[in-house]
């Protein structure tokens, strides 16, 4: 009851048509902050968020510890998870800007994840990991929700879907064997680089876009 309905904007619901799939990937790619925002996330998603491929062998393998090692590390990424999420249910602007920002900033974090020497430093580098790619998924979410039209937001999402989870039977073998036939210091560096990388993109793309507007009443 305490919602105000007056600034709900609800959207006609789209009916189901021949070549809509073809349309959605057709309108995403004409739009720059949507084609972008994607990109990045599939980058991202292939490289990066495989920590339940790569942060085994790096509590295991690289500082010599055990299941106790590893459960303390996801507790570490659990914790900036939740700060992540709080601070990001409390921005305002959300838009290209923040979400390259987002990635950079979680691209550096992953670098210096690689670079830590012992399990203390590397506890305190996963606290900010983890708020950072809480962040950075809640600010590619909204984006392409506040930026995308209402009667193709669903094939949007659909693709960002495709772009995050769909990309682990991609990015957790490939992780995975860098890190088998190499170190875990490199798969987790391979992650950070690549995620500055998509960063770029974001840069390149989106020099020119503000951020995602409100979106108007249907």
């Amino acid at each position: 009851k305490i919602m105000r309905q007056g600034e709900l904007h609800p959207a006609q619901r789209t009916t189901r048509q021949p070549g809509q799939i073809r349309a959605g990937l057709r309108y995403v790619w004409n739009e720059p902050q949507l084609r972008a925002t994607l990109i990045m996330m599939f980058i991202i998603g292939t490289f990066a968020y495989e920590f339940p491929v790569i942060l085994p062998l790096f509590a295991t393998v690289t500082l010599h510890g055990d299941a106790s090692t590893y459960s303390a590390m996801t507790a570490a990424m659990g914790i900036g998870a939740i700060c992540g999420g709080l601070y990001t249910a409390g921005r305002g602007a959300v838009g290209a800007t923040q979400l390259v920002r987002a990635a950079c900033l979680f691209g550096i974090s992953l670098c210096l994840l690689a670079l830590t020497p012992r399990l203390v430093a590397a506890l305190v580098v996963l606290v900010v990991v983890g708020g950072l790619s809480v962040l950075f998924i809640a600010l590619g979410n909204t984006t392409l929700q506040l930026t995308s039209q209402p009667e193709m937001r669903g094939r949007v999402m659909s693709l960002w879907s495709i772009a995050f989870l769909g990309t682990t039977p991609i990015g957790g073998p490939l992780i995975g064997f860098i890190a088998d036939h190499s170190n875990p210091r490199v798969g987790l560096l391979v992650g950070g680089i690549a995620t500055l990388i998509a960063g770029a993109v974001g840069v390149a793309t989106g020099r020119h876009k503000k951020s995602a507007p409100t979106p108007k009443p249907a």
